[in-house]
């Protein structure tokens, strides 16, 4: 069973290009949520990833959270270096209205739709991984296969 898990972490880590493995590298998102706008971003940026701000008014929130993220997308977790993490940032207090509320939904629907898309991708690279596995283990099991067609030459004795 080692032996597989070896194969997988294998499978993984090579290169379909050229044959050639290189180690594959993901970048920490780290939280950043109640941070200063500006340190936020450079905490973003030192672990290979890209912030993307945008300002919000938050309606109920409080004026003293100006400048502050008060959410984020991706929450945590690994994703590709260079990857955007868009962060959203406190502009202050708004007075609640079917618009601003409106507002925040459309946004939060655009982030689920975001995130969906990215599981989607990396349940294509789990597939392809798997299925590349399953064929290495096939191969490994099975050297040779006999060519279809092909009969066995009778010994006399």
């Amino acid at each position: 069973m080692n032996n597989y898990l070896l194969l997988l972490l294998l499978v993984l880590l090579k290169d379909k290009g050229g044959g050639q493995s290189k180690q594959r590298t993901l970048a920490n998102v780290p939280d950043v949520i109640g941070k200063d706008q500006v340190a936020a971003e450079n905490r973003i940026r030192e672990n290979g990833l890209n912030p993307v701000s945008e300002s919000i008014l938050i309606p109920g929130g409080k004026d003293e959270d100006e400048g502050k993220v008060v959410d984020q997308v991706p929450k945590s977790g690994f994703v590709r270096p260079g990857t955007d993490v868009k962060l959203l940032v406190s502009s202050g207090a708004a007075p609640s209205t079917p618009e601003n509320d409106s507002a925040v939904h459309l946004r939060i629907e655009k982030d689920v739709e975001d995130a969906q898309k990215q599981i989607l991708d990396a349940q294509a690279t789990i597939i392809a991984a798997r299925d590349m596995i399953l064929k290495a283990i096939e191969e490994k099991d099975n050297p040779t296969k006999p060519v279809a067609g092909a009969t066995e030459k009778k010994q006399s004795s």
